[in-house]
């Protein structure tokens, strides 16, 4: 057979043209392999092809990127596809990313392909970025194919990131799968960069992760950059998350440790970049300076203009009360009493009077 020959044969195994396919291998058997008819079938979903195609081919080969027949059905809707494939493929196999036709099937499969997996693949097993299928379930939001891999898993386990999939749930605000997960993991693990799955549902701004967090996690816990949760969360504009997670959290602390600023115009200061101005408004005040406050305003209007300004992120005008009383306090030594008479007189200070009141 010529080129064009082989075109159409391939055209015809996509199309689903079952009567053509069937036709030319009558006479060309070897055909199905030469054009990795089997793959064709298996990227289409169409297990009817695929169980014809069958005898004449490898379930075996991989393709250049290492991907299987099983591989690219498990990537699919159709769990027929992957249950016709079976019994002439290696569920455990990997491509050139050590990914399994498990991993693929918990990320983009329906929850029967899961099922009919698993029995055949080893569910700890993790890709060449330490992910497991676990994880990667946590991370789609895949609810039903991570209670299936649970009990076949280790949730504990991390990847090359130091993440788990609690973790994974947290920044993906998958409250669902989180709460699956919660009891079988550690909510206090960090990853290598220090953050913690609180730290990570504060910067998505998954409000219901935080709620299902906060009991059994530490909220005053800084990652290595020294942020909090409270300082993902107001970084990113969470005004709810800023609102649960203040309570519980240490205002002050909103950027922490390692971020000292000695002069208006260092590179840190700099580095903040312009939609995030007020964390050093933030944190100036937060370090008992609450008279060095007006520079960081005027770097605002500078960076945002005065129109910009104007428009002063909610969750900033919720931590500035917060963070002022608490820092003039420290700088006082202020008793209880003094805390509340500066309650009363927090309107009068530069600090707030540059922006507009939300609270």
């Amino acid at each position: 057979m010529n080129d064009s020959s082989e075109t159409k044969f391939s055209a015809a195994v996509s199309a689903g043209d079952l009567a053509f396919v069937q036709c030319v291998l009558r006479d060309a058997p070897e055909l199905a392999q030469k054009t990795n008819a089997l793959m064709l079938a298996a990227v289409e979903g169409d297990a009817r092809m695929i169980r014809f195609l069958a005898p004449f081919s490898d379930g075996k080969a991989k393709d250049e990127r290492g991907n299987t027949a099983l591989i690219h059905a498990s990537a699919g809707t159709n769990a027929k596809a992957v249950e016709a494939l079976l019994p002439i493929s290696d569920a455990k196999a990997a491509n050139n990313e050590g990914c399994t036709a498990l991993m693929y099937a918990t990320q983009y499969g329906p929850a029967e392909s899961v099922k009919l997996l698993l029995s055949h693949s080893d569910a700890k097993a993790a890709d060449k970025k330490g992910l497991t299928a676990l994880m990667r379930a946590a991370s789609r939001g895949n609810s039903k194919g991570l209670k299936l891999l649970l009990p076949h898993s280790d949730p504990k386990a991390v990847n090359n990131n130091g993440q788990t999939a609690l973790m994974h749930a947290a920044s993906r605000g998958n409250s669902k799968g989180l709460k699956l997960l919660l009891p079988q993991s550690d909510p206090k693990a960090a990853d290598e960069n220090g953050y913690t799955a609180l730290m990570m549902a504060g910067d998505r701004g998954a409000l219901e992760c935080i709620r299902l967090l906060l009991p059994s996690s530490d909220p005053k816990e800084m990652a290595k950059n020294g942020w909090t949760a409270l300082a993902f969360a107001a970084m990113r504009q969470r005004i709810e998350c800023v609102k649960l997670l203040l309570p519980h959290s240490d205002a002050k602390a909103i950027i922490g440790p390692g971020k000292a600023i000695d002069a208006p115009r260092t590179n840190a200061l700099s580095s903040v970049g312009a939609p995030e101005w007020w964390n050093c408004l933030d944190f100036v005040v937060a370090r008992g300076a609450p008279e060095q406050a007006q520079w960081a305003v005027d770097l605002g209007r500078e960076l945002r203009g005065d129109e910009a300004l104007a428009d002063l992120p909610e969750c900033c005008a919720l931590l500035e009360k917060e963070i002022l009383i608490a820092a003039i306090a420290d700088a006082c030594q202020s008793t209880a009493g003094d805390t509340v008479a500066l309650c009363a007189e927090e309107e009068s200070s530069p600090f707030l009077t540059n922006g507009p009141r939300r609270i």
